[in-house]
C-alpha cells in the first residue's frame, strides 16, 4: 500500500530567524521507517501512532520559495502523494486559521512552561496540538484567535506536558484524588473558556 497524506500541521511558517519547528505529516499506509521528504531533502522521521514528524529549521532554507513541497516514501520506495509547506513573509498577514490549526507556537510554550532544551519539541508540540484542538470545539470561531482562548491553550498544554511529572506518572491517574483533579479541572483555564464558549457547539443549551 502506497502512503497517502491527507494534511500536514503546521501549514506554514512566517519567515523570520531561524526556528526549530516540530511538523506533523498525517494520512495511510505510513510505515516504521518511512521517511518525509521536505523540499526535496530527507528529513529525520520519528513514526508515530498515525503520523510522522520530524522537525524543520527555516534557516536551512535561506532562499525561501513561498512554497515547499512535502511528500513521503516508505522502505519499499513507494512514494505518496504531495503536500505543500508555505513559508509566509513576515510583512504578510497570513490567512485565517481553520479549525484546528495551531496558533500558539512553539517558543511561546518553551517561556510558558520554563523549557530549558530543544529536545521536548515534539512533545511540546503535540500538547500544542491537542490543547488547540480542545479549545477550538469548545469556543466560537470568531474568538479563536483572542488572547484568553490563547492563554488557554497554553494553560491547558501545559498541564498535558507536566502531567507525565506526576508521582505515579500518566499511569496513576487513576485513584480518587485524581479523578477529582480531573473533572474539577484548572478553574482558572475554566473562567477564561467561559467568557468564550459556544453553547451550541458542545451541545449545551
Amino acid at each position: 500500500m502506497s502512503p497517502f497524506i491527507t494534511s500536514i500541521n503546521p501549514p506554514s511558517l512566517v519567515v523570520g530567524p531561524p526556528a526549530d519547528t516540530a511538523l506533523f505529516v498525517y494520512g495511510q499506509g505510513f510505515e516504521a521507517g518511512s521517511l518525509i521528504w521536505f523540499g526535496g531533502q530527507q528529513e529525520r522521521t520519528d513514526y508515530l501512532t498515525n503520523a510522522l514528524s520530524t522537525i524543520i529549521t527555516q534557516g536551512m532554507f535561506p532562499n525561501q520559495d513561498p512554497s515547499v513541497p512535502v511528500w513521503v516514501v516508505n522502505p519499499d520506495g513507494s512514494q505518496s502523494n504531495t503536500l505543500h509547506f508555505a513559508f509566509v513573509p513576515f510583512n504578510v498577514v497570513p490567512p485565517e486559521p481553520t479549525h484546528g490549526s495551531l496558533q500558539a507556537d512553539l517558543d511561546t510554550m518553551r517561556i510558558y512552561i520554563g523549557a530549558r532544551s530543544n529536545q521536548d519539541d515534539v512533545l511540546l508540540q503535540g500538547m500544542l496540538y491537542a490543547a488547540t484542538e480542545w479549545w477550538y470545539e469548545r469556543v466560537y470561531q470568531s474568538h479563536q484567535a483572542h488572547p484568553d482562548v490563547q492563554l488557554g491553550i497554553l494553560m491547558r498544554a501545559s498541564r498535558l506536558y507536566k502531567r507525565r511529572q506526576s508521582p505515579e506518572g500518566i499511569a496513576g491517574f487513576g485513584g480518587e484524588g485524581a479523578v477529582v483533579r480531573l473533572v474539577r479541572g484548572d478553574p482558572d483555564e475554566e473562567d477564561l473558556l467561559e467568557r468564550h464558549m459556544d453553547y451550541s457547539r458542545v451541545g449545551i443549551g
